[in-house]
């Protein structure tokens, strides 16, 4: 039911788009300027977990079978300090051997997903504007995107087009809290709209958590799982890139129920095989630390008071510029606004932040579909020290002036 054939026949899919990658390779290079403020690709600017780079480090340089493959699933230490970690914090009671896989990063996982549960034809139904590659995923799938819409200034979703769209028999539903690119942190009531369509319509949803540690102004992160009766039918996804820190290891993992769980652990095992060895040591033994009281929980704590404030000192210096409307975040690592006043559209905004103010930011067409139409939403990464959204304010102050100039003769 959950796995089908690796090689699936694509010819007769949905054409792939390769807009976002092209786009962001782009956006990657203009890191090359000189004296650039990158508020581009989502990576702290800062240490991750220092326990976790102490403990990979030992067990790399001491442990010789911990440069070698690890098992398909995962470190079993991994496994059982990811089921620690989700029952101190949500009460959530994972069997470690039989509902969770550990991943090449969550993207990897979010892969392995599509192409376990999703058959040539299925529908997916996908919040716009969404993660870039959860599109890709799903035609790669040989699936169809069904889209609901996050409108600003809230990017809530309307509860009659969701339930249309859930009336269109999809076969999975793919939920990000907090959200990327929006800041939005989906509230109880978002969850239990979704989760009653979810369970009226025998949907599996896959829950994107991977801003789950960074929120806002008292917005509570809350699981999708834990709607009652959502448990038997949700896969939420974590990594280690947002909840550590460390974006670049590729430590990621999917949790759920034992049927699903194995369909992935299937696919993982013919794309990756397995995360790096010593870095999932080091991830376990972070997240073994992630306890109330404990210095990784104060350090996630003040990362999130860090975003937070980068978000309220970087919205003020654009809201100055005079035409661009910023839309404060209630989470996640992300700040948007909307150029649109300015005559510009997103690309020809973010072109002059990287030509005159030397600053990159994301233009947010690549968060939506090719039929969405023109975008004039703009993203900012706000997961940097204080220091270097200083540095964006004071060349966006600086810029003030010209901006206006230039506004008047648009």
């Amino acid at each position: 039911i959950f796995f089908r054939p690796i090689w699936p026949e694509l010819r007769g899919a949905a054409p792939v788009s390769w807009a976002a990658p092209r786009q962001l390779g782009q956006i990657y290079l203009a890191r090359s300027k000189a004296n650039i403020v990158d508020l581009g690709q989502g990576y702290p600017d800062f240490e991750g977990s220092r326990l976790a780079r102490v403990k990979a480090s030992e067990s790399l340089l001491t442990i010789p079978m911990h440069n070698q493959y690890s098992t398909i699933g995962g470190l079993r230490m991994l496994h059982e300090s990811i089921r620690d970690f989700y029952l101190r914090k949500y009460g959530c009671a994972l069997d470690p051997a039989k509902e969770v896989v550990c991943t090449s990063g969550g993207t990897e996982g979010l892969y392995c997903m599509m192409q376990a549960l999703v058959n040539p034809g299925d529908k997916v139904l996908m919040f716009e504007p969404f993660f870039p590659w959860y599109l890709p995923d799903v035609k790669l799938a040989g699936g169809e995107p069904l889209i609901v819409p996050l409108k600003p200034p809230a990017f809530g979703f309307d509860e009659e087009a969701l339930r249309k769209a859930f009336q269109q028999k999809p076969r999975v539903v793919i939920v990000n809290t907090p959200h990327n690119p929006t800041g939005r942190v989906f509230s109880k009531a978002d969850l239990d709209l979704i989760a009653k369509q979810c369970m009226e319509h025998d949907v599996i949803a896959i829950s994107d958590e991977a801003y789950e540690n960074i929120t806002f102004d008292g917005h509570p992160h809350l699981r999708l799982a834990d709607v009652k009766g959502m448990g038997v039918r949700t896969l939420t996804m974590g990594t280690s890139s947002k909840l550590l820190s460390l974006t670049g290891w590729r430590v990621g993992w999917v949790t759920g129920p034992e049927e699903y769980i194995g369909a992935i652990k299937m696919m993982h095992s013919y794309i990756s095989f397995c995360p790096p060895t010593p870095l999932q040591v080091g991830v376990a033994h972070a997240l073994n630390g992630l306890c109330a009281g404990s210095e990784g929980e104060r350090e996630n704590e003040r990362i999130s008071l860090l975003m937070e404030d980068n978000a309220k000192k970087l919205g003020a210096a654009l809201g100055a510029l005079g035409g661009v409307e910023v839309y404060p975040p209630q989470g996640g690592y992300f700040l948007v606004c909307d150029v649109g006043e300015t005559g510009m559209d997103d690309l020809g905004f973010c072109r002059w932040l990287i030509e005159k103010v030397n600053i990159n930011a994301v233009p947010m067409s690549i968060f939506y579909s090719d039929t969405a139409g023109p975008c004039t939403l703009v993203r900012f990464a706000i997961c940097k020290e204080s220091g270097t959204i200083e540095k964006a304010v004071d060349a966006l102050g600086d810029h003030v002036d010209s901006w206006k100039s230039k506004r008047a003769v648009l």
